[in-house]
């Protein structure tokens, strides 16, 4: 039964020395034979050639001299390119609000609101109790 056998995360765990289903292993012939084949698979992927000295020094006498040489200066102002071209477009798009010019408001104006302002300054109670007033009197 599929259901019964152990999953190819256990199977890798127990590759690596974990000790996991080894009692199931034992007794299983298909997760063992899962578990050969995943070792096979391992030792070729381990088994690599022997590498020459030479090479390794060769290839890190080449990153050392590309650690040593000048980074391309096109790549280095696209940033910056970039950001002040936002920039520009923000600027265009915004364009803050011409101000216009508006004719003086006239002397009435000016007094209407002076003493707007004063009758709302001089009543004690809030705008806002006049509907409660009106839960409170008495209906005609």
């Amino acid at each position: 039964m599929m259901g019964e056998h152990i999953s190819e995360e256990q199977l890798i765990q127990s590759l690596y020395g974990l000790e996991i289903g080894k009692e199931h292993l034992a007794g299983c012939e298909d997760c063992r034979a899962r578990l050969t084949l995943l070792e096979s698979r391992r030792a070729e992927l381990v088994a690599t050639e022997d590498v020459s000295a030479d090479f390794l020094a060769a290839q890190r006498r080449a990153v050392y001299s590309r650690m040593g040489e000048r980074p391309r200066t096109f790549h280095a102002w696209i940033p910056a390119v970039a950001s002040a071209a936002l920039v520009a477009i923000g600027l265009y798009v915004y364009q803050p609000a011409r101000r216009v010019l508006v004719a003086a408001p006239s002397e009435t104006a000016d007094a209407q609101l002076l003493s707007d302002i004063l009758s709302m300054e001089q009543s004690a109670e809030p705008r806002a109790i006049e509907p409660i007033r009106g839960l409170f009197q008495e209906s005609e």
